[in-house]
């Protein structure tokens, strides 16, 4: 019974632990100077439905969010037009977010 036990927490604790991998991705031209953000990334489980990718100012005001569709999710990229983001020259903080993972990127826009 105590290996039965033993199994079992090995099991859940490597489940846990890759439920909480934050979301490799990348992101260029970063300094943004062209007319398109292309943005590269791994989500390793593949059937998460809600992926966002969100961009906020430095003091959290979101100016701009985006719902990934499953295309995107499955490719493992997108592609988003400056004409969409209308962002003015700073700092902006981006973050992609598959389910409860996320991670958070510094973003320039000369």
């Amino acid at each position: 019974m105590k290996v039965f036990f033993t199994i079992v927490i090995m099991m859940f604790s490597v489940l846990l632990s890759a439920e909480n991998q934050p979301v490799t991705y990348k992101m260029y031209p970063n300094p943004m100077t062209s007319d398109f953000l292309d943005i590269n990334f791994n989500i390793t489980n593949k059937s998460i439905k809600d992926v966002d990718f969100i961009i906020t100012n430095v003091i959290g005001q979101v100016v701009f969010s985006y719902r990934l569709t499953d295309d995107e999710v499955k490719k493992g990229t997108f592609k988003i037009k400056l004409d969409q983001i209308k962002l003015e020259k700073g700092f902006y903080l981006a973050k992609l977010s598959a389910g409860e993972n996320s991670s958070v990127q510094k973003l320039i826009v000369r």
